[in-house]
């Protein structure tokens, strides 16, 4: 499993500004998994603080959640809230699950399967899940950013388009992990891996957030590239910041340069996508 997000002050902006799932995502869960028994066991891999566990507590009678990062770990059962004592945060990887063998009813995983060795990790769905168990891998896309208050649908669209140049232009220049390639294309090639004929996607949901554009930029300080740039003295030396100029380029855009950042509202977005399966076949095809 991929290595990332390890560090203390990493886990606490990224616990901070990283946007929460709407519980519509829960209930697609349960329409899809069935409701579980009063002892049913869900896991969820690569949890982090926990913000795509908590809004699965009302359904199951116990949630493992599980994260390689044991900072994350920490923020997760600090930050945790009321209600979800049926929640139990350890440090373990997508490869080891700690559960026995068939007792899962439902394997969910927020953001974080891209970062597992794919083939261990079906392996221990096959040992864990019981036999009607379901597999639920979901995540979210490159953020839309633009002005609220907007009415013009052609404007908008305008500003929408300009603003996505840039912030591919800022992702390239972070230099993402390699993996983060299966996000850009929504786990389509993803979906094709799984080994089971017993699989379907949805796309139809989305993450909203109504922000200012400060706190926009806090959220894009938990990007990993961008937290591997501050470690390695990349804004230093006299260069401008990637993030400040980032910003400085949607003030154009948005034709608000003499603002403060504090003063611009921004409606930011992010396509949620979700891949549900059946329990995988015994041997991967």
């Amino acid at each position: 499993m991929a290595r990332l997000f390890e560090g203390r002050h990493h886990a606490e902006i990224y616990a901070k500004y990283r946007p929460t799932y709407p519980i519509d995502v829960a209930a697609k869960v349960i329409d899809y998994a069935g409701k579980p028994s009063s002892t049913g066991l869900m896991v969820d891999i690569g949890c982090g603080n926990g913000q795509s566990t908590e809004i699965f507590a009302p359904y199951f009678d116990k949630i493992v959640a599980i994260d390689a990062s044991a900072s994350q770990i920490e923020e997760a059962k600090s930050s945790s809230s009321e209600g979800c004592a049926n929640i139990e945060y350890l440090v373990a990887s997508a490869e080891a699950i700690p559960v026995s063998d068939k007792s899962v009813d439902v394997i969910c995983s927020g953001q974080a399967i891209h970062w597992v060795d794919w083939d261990n990790f079906w392996t221990e769905c096959r040992r864990i899940l019981k036999p009607n168990g379901s597999v639920v891998l979901f995540g979210y896309h490159m953020p839309h950013v633009v002005p609220e208050g907007i009415t013009s649908t052609q404007q908008l669209e305008h500003l929408r388009s300009e603003a996505r140049k840039c912030t591919i232009h800022l992702r390239s220049i972070c230099q993402l992990h390699e993996r983060l390639r299966h996000l850009d294309n929504r786990y389509i090639d993803l979906f094709e891996l799984i080994p089971t004929q017993h699989k379907q996607r949805d796309d139809s949901l989305k993450i909203e957030r109504r922000w200012t554009m400060q706190t926009f930029q806090k959220y894009l300080t938990t990007w990993s590239g961008y937290q591997r740039i501050l470690a390695e003295n990349k804004v230093q030396d006299g260069k401008k910041d990637v993030l400040r100029e980032y910003l400085d380029n949607l003030k154009t855009i948005f034709h608000c340069q003499d603002k403060s950042d504090d003063s611009i509202n921004l409606l930011v977005t992010w396509d949620i996508f979700m891949l549900f399966a059946k329990h995988p076949q015994s041997v991967s095809p």
